[in-house]
């Protein structure tokens, strides 16, 4: 089974050009602090973002990417997450989005064009609202088998997930576990 990546916004209140956090600075350092040991970890990059983005027009980009493969969507997805928490770049900019396609050897004019159309606002709307049907409220959400994941979390929690929903371990002791299809 192959993970289906799916819309949602978690501050639809951010304007288009971005804003600082609006909550209070000694819980918000606290919780960057955790981030930050969390993203040591597992070996994520983690710059130094002091804003947060709007991520409607990412969330559109990663959705006309899916249509361009599996690989094209992977690599955008992971060009965003980059520009987004390693470099602090402002995801909700089209020409940052315009950027992370580029990086990935991805037509940025034709996503220009799409996220200027708003081709894809529908498709992520449903999903959006699909989400809050499901009662999800927190990102990253992990869902299989109706069980749920939420957050960041150390890796034995996704066992006990695929475990939870049925599925069989592949490979040697210590690995994820997958379902088989």
């Amino acid at each position: 089974m192959a993970v289906d990546w799916r819309a949602y916004e978690l501050h639809p209140e951010v304007p288009a050009e971005g804003m600082d956090p609006p909550w209070d600075p000694e819980l918000l350092r606290q919780s960057r602090a955790q981030f930050e040991r969390m993203a040591r970890e597992v070996g994520l990059p983690l710059g130094s973002r002091t804003r947060l983005a709007n991520s409607r027009l990412a969330l559109e980009a990663a959705e006309w990417a899916k249509g361009l493969g599996p690989a094209a969507h992977d690599c955008l997805h992971r060009a965003i997450f980059h520009a987004y928490f390693a470099e602090g770049l402002n995801i909700g900019d089209v020409e940052v989005l315009a950027g992370a396609a580029t990086s990935c050897g991805l037509d940025a004019a034709e996503l220009r064009r799409v996220l200027a159309e708003r081709t894809y606002r529908e498709a992520v709307q449903r999903q959006i609202d699909e989400a809050r049907d499901l009662g999800v409220s927190a990102v990253p959400t992990f869902l299989a088998g109706g069980y749920a994941v939420v957050g960041a979390q150390p890796s034995e929690a996704f066992r006990k997930l695929m475990r939870t929903a049925g599925a069989r371990p592949r490979g040697g002791e210590g690995q994820i576990i997958t379902l088989d299809e």
